[in-house]
């Protein structure tokens, strides 16, 4: 009887300590307050160029109606010319003038439409498996015994990912279109 209480008192006393000790283990796969501190920057980072790919977006979206209304300006040029009134004079002007006045307009965007979209398209790409590696640094359940091979492996790893995160943010960075005007630079300027 004596040794059957022994038994389950050492049990309760390992099981114990096992659950004690899980609490530390557990820790073992969150990231260290430096890592955190850097990831939340680069999340940071990347909402900003979020932000900036909206705005070259509107101005893809823009660029594509001001070629519209062009278009179609051009055509009814082409068709008031052939009207022979007094009035058609008058109105061919004024037609080449909005003409003009809306190639200059289009004119002071940061790049072409077809470079905004691309920019748009790679950067989001970049953003979406930018935030996917974020969250994969989520700390995890898992017992692994402080100051262990494992948890080193496990910290490397980490910052390693957090390195592919600051590789992206870079190539992100470099998705400039060659003609900035002061607004985009003004937003870009606030990550750099």
């Amino acid at each position: 009887m004596g040794t059957r209480r022994r038994s389950v008192a050492k049990a309760l006393v390992l099981t114990g300590l096992l659950l004690a000790a899980f609490p530390i283990a557990a820790r073992a796969q969150e990231l260290t307050p430096l890592q955190k501190i850097t990831a939340n920057g680069y999340q940071k980072r990347l909402d900003t160029y979020k932000a900036q790919l909206l705005h070259y977006s509107s101005q893809a979206n823009i660029e594509w109606t001001l070629l519209i209304v062009i278009t179609v300006l051009g055509g009814t040029t082409t068709i008031v010319q052939g009207v022979n009134k007094p009035w058609t004079k008058v109105c061919v002007a004024l037609i080449g003038v909005t003409v003009a006045t809306l190639t200059v307009v289009n004119d002071g965007f940061d790049a072409d439409r077809k470079t905004l979209g691309k920019i748009v398209s790679d950067g989001n790409q970049l953003i979406a498996e930018s935030e996917a590696v974020l969250a994969s640094l989520e700390p995890q359940s898992v017992q692994i015994e402080p100051g262990s091979a494992e948890e080193a492996s496990i910290r490397s790893f980490q910052q390693g990912q957090l390195d592919t995160v600051l590789q992206k943010i870079k190539q992100l960075e470099a998705l400039r279109p060659l003609r900035s005007d002061s607004n985009s630079r003004a937003l870009l300027s606030d990550v750099l």
